[in-house]
């Protein structure tokens, strides 16, 4: 996650420099590379050893570059939208956690101790159960054992998450017949089990549905296409400065594209995605705080790309 002042256009700049690191850089100064290169190319060999150059009429490019920049920002807004979603889910999950926590510090019996840690310890595993399951990729260094051998136990299931879930549900209804919950405590604690659920299941449709291939296939070939005619366009009215002029509007189409696909996966570990590990570990201070858990938080050592500018 890039955290920078939106005021500072030199920063902003900077950014798209030949020696960022970021993956959406390094791809569009590559393809705006390739780009001058046919620009130059194609307007070398047009204007100096053609004699009837090919000539395209500019309104065609007024009409197609103005479907083409719709098509573009409507991919963009799409793959933006799954991007404000797993923000939307992940912060949805903050809460949610905060009010199971809330919940359970306000019913449980102030000196069981072991109970209170068993809520503490499972509802802060969940969230680094879904990073490591949205992102298969565990980094079990990071859970807790509310019972002994819990990891070896996590280790051998296909969902992870759901087992967590499933757990809390399990310990939920032991209380219950014993007698420490109500049945009012049971349904409020099992609403807000399903809660969690409900948002692994928004995280995983989101991950798991990109764009179709058949839309995202057809706005590639036809932003080639229209990045390759370009220059045949401009040639006759602006010359040499085709080369300039052609490659910035490519370099402003192209960038949109990238963009869109970055954006369209959140739960990576690109600068430009969610930063899972501090959200987790922001939820682990919170329930520990709120259960009254004298446990060290394990600072995390993996952080996402956080670069502050």
């Amino acid at each position: 996650m890039i955290i920078y002042n939106t005021k500072n256009w030199a920063k902003a700049f900077y950014r798209i420099l030949p020696f960022t690191k970021e993956y959406s850089s390094r791809t569009l100064n590559r393809a705006t590379l390739i780009i001058l290169i046919y620009n130059t190319l194609v307007t070398l060999i047009q204007k100096d050893l053609v004699k009837e150059h090919l000539e395209i009429d500019n309104i065609y490019f007024n009409f197609i570059g103005t479907v083409l920049g719709f098509v573009l920002v409507f991919r963009l807004n799409t793959a933006y939208g799954k991007w404000w979603e797993g923000r939307q889910l992940w912060g949805s999950l903050v809460n949610t956690c905060r009010t199971i926590a809330a919940y359970a510090h306000t019913v449980l019996p102030e000196k069981d101790r072991d109970q209170r840690e068993y809520f503490a310890l499972q509802v802060t595993n969940f969230p680094f159960a879904l990073k490591g399951h949205l992102r298969q990729n565990f980094d079990w260094e990071d859970f807790e054992e509310p019972v002994a051998n819990y990891k070896q136990t996590l280790q051998k299931v296909s969902h992870v998450p759901f087992r967590i879930s499933a757990d809390l549900n399990a310990k939920v209804e032991s209380l219950h017949k014993a007698g420490v919950f109500s049945d009012m405590d049971k349904y409020h604690l099992a609403r807000q089990v399903q809660q969690l659920n409900d948002i692994m299941g928004g995280c995983e449709r989101i991950r798991n549905t990109p764009l179709p291939y058949a839309h995202s296939s057809f706005i590639k070939k036809f932003l080639i296409f229209f990045c390759a005619a370009l220059p045949f366009g401009l040639l006759d009215s602006f010359g040499y400065s085709t080369i300039l002029l052609a490659s910035m509007v490519s370099y402003a189409m192209s960038a949109l594209e990238i963009i869109s696909e970055e954006l369209e996966e959140p739960f990576g570990k690109d600068p430009d995605d969610l930063p899972l590990n501090q959200l987790s570990t922001t939820i682990r201070k919170n329930v520990y705080e709120i259960l009254e858990q004298n446990r060290a938080v394990r600072e995390v050592k993996k952080v996402d790309s956080v670069i502050v500018y």
